[in-house]
């Protein structure tokens, strides 16, 4: 049995930008739950084979001498949030293997520190557990209006390009399109009369029950690059209206979705850019929903979240042994 000790959300780590979110890391909680199945454990560090983090390494960790396992998420890439990289890039060079959430992770860490000395990587792809997320036995389009999931923490953060949706709802207001709208909201929006607005939800039942009521889901964000709200409308059977960036791409392509061309190069920025026009590519979406939708009930979701726990854990083993 290998042990490891996951020591994320240390005082060393970044605050959650605008609080909200949950603590321990979906990805994290999942090692922690389906450990026995790979032959692991997660324990305490007194004991341990492995320590593992999600953000960055305590100093107790550190002093351990204990193999380390880093997972990295997207780099932070306009100037204002550049600070924000520093701690979880010192962890990434602290590690003994760094395990990128998508290839656009891998990418963007490359082109913006490209100094940055990281000994050895990985990349495994991010899924949702489908215990969790899955669509509602009876799911199909009924009737004539199309429900459509936009998920965002808060939509006052301006990666997930909020006013961008809301553009193209009041484009669409002639159509039999609902936009439903969940987290945060900022003070001073004004939703247009087809869309609705669902609150920061805390309780997955709840909001799964949420996305197993939509036909589809919107995410036009900008550099999102292992977006595991995409994840979870796919594994609830949601094909994606989405921006041709970050993770998007990689996690939707064109089986599952319909994307919106921009350009992505990975490097620093002045600021986020504006989203591209959008709504003649949503028109082809909707128009493509009904064979989207019955080629993703074939997507194999239990496969590719099994491929994701193996991926982790015979990196935490492998390490364990050359420990």
């Amino acid at each position: 049995m290998t042990i490891f000790h996951d020591c994320s959300n240390a005082e060393e780590r970044p605050s959650h930008r605008g609080g909200g979110g949950p603590k321990q890391n979906d990805v994290m909680r999942y090692l922690w739950r389906y450990a026995a199945d790979y032959g692991c454990a997660q324990g305490p560090l007194e004991g341990a084979d492995v320590v593992i983090t999600n953000d960055c390494y305590s100093t107790e960790a550190l002093q351990s001498g204990l193999p380390r396992l880093k997972r990295m998420d997207g780099t932070y890439s306009t100037p204002e949030l550049l600070g924000r990289n520093l701690p979880l890039n010192r962890a990434a060079e602290q590690a003994d293997t760094v395990v990128f959430n998508c290839q656009f992770s891998k990418l963007s860490l490359e082109v913006v520190y490209p100094q940055l000395r990281v000994k050895h990587s990985l990349v495994v792809t991010n899924e949702v557990d489908p215990c969790e997320f899955f669509p509602r036995e009876d799911a199909r389009l009924e009737g004539s209006v199309v429900h459509l999931a936009c998920v965002a923490t808060h939509w006052g953060r301006p990666e997930k390009r909020g006013e961008a949706i809301l553009r193209l709802a009041r484009q669409s207001l002639h159509l039999p399109v609902v936009f439903h709208f969940i987290g945060g909201i900022p003070e001073g929006w004004t939703l247009p009369a087809n869309c609705v607005s669902h609150g920061y939800q805390t309780d997955y039942a709840a909001y799964r029950l949420l996305l197993q009521q939509c036909h589809g889901m919107v995410h036009l964000a900008w550099r999102d690059a292992g977006p595991k709200t995409v994840l979870q409308g796919l594994a609830c059977g949601l094909p994606v209206f989405y921006s041709h960036s970050g993770g998007n791409p990689e996690l939707v392509g064109v089986d599952y979705g319909v994307g919106v061309p921009e350009p992505d190069d990975p490097g620093l920025v002045c600021g986020v850019p504006p989203a591209p026009e959008a709504m003649e590519y949503f028109n082809l979406y909707l128009g493509r929903l009904p064979q989207l939708r019955k080629a993703l009930a074939g997507r194999p979701h239990r496969d590719i979240f099994q491929r994701m726990l193996s991926g982790y854990f015979d990196a935490i083993r492998l390490l364990a042994v050359k420990g």
